[in-house]
Parts: C-alpha cells; sequence; structure tokens
C-alpha cells in the first residue's frame, strides 16, 4: 500500500486505530516508508474510526465487498483495484 501511495503523489495514511497492532503496524510502516524513497512526504497515523469519517467509508465498502455478489455489483463502481492479502 505504501508504494501505491508513494506512486500516487500522497501525503498522508490514516489506518484505523487497533491498540493491539500498532506497534506492529509501526514497524512495518516504517520499512515501507523507507523502501519506497518518501521518509521525509508521507506521514502516517492511526486515528480511532470515529475521528475520520473517510474510516466509515472504508469500512463501509469492505463490508459489502465480503458480503456477498450482490452488495459487491454496489460498490464495484467505485472499487478501483482489489488486492487479496494472505
Amino acid at each position: 500500500m505504501v508504494a501505491d501511495l508513494a506512486a500516487a503523489g500522497a501525503h498522508r495514511l490514516v489506518l484505523e486505530q487497533d491498540d493491539s497492532l500498532i506497534a506492529s503496524d509501526r514497524r512495518t510502516l516504517r520499512a515501507a516508508v523507507h523502501q519506497a524513497g518518501v521518509v521525509d512526504e508521507l506521514v502516517y497515523e492511526h486515528l480511532p474510526p470515529r475521528s475520520e469519517p473517510l474510516l466509515w467509508i472504508a469500512d463501509a465498502v469492505a463490508w459489502c465487498w465480503t458480503h456477498g455478489s450482490l452488495w459487491q455489483d454496489r460498490v464495484r463502481p467505485i472499487i478501483g483495484q482489489v488486492q487479496r492479502l494472505r
């Protein structure tokens, strides 16, 4: 994701805060930001969902995508790409 954001010229990445994952996320993101060469250009932060309304959209789309083809058809027009993670 960081490589895609770097290529798009993004300056900020907001992740939904999960206190049990913050330390791991930071290690992973620090390495990815260095690898993408955007240490001084891309900042990342963890925020509670209620403080960043755009996180609500991602949650709604993800919910739709995991609940079958009828819901997928409804959100497909706003999805540019789906990447399956292992």
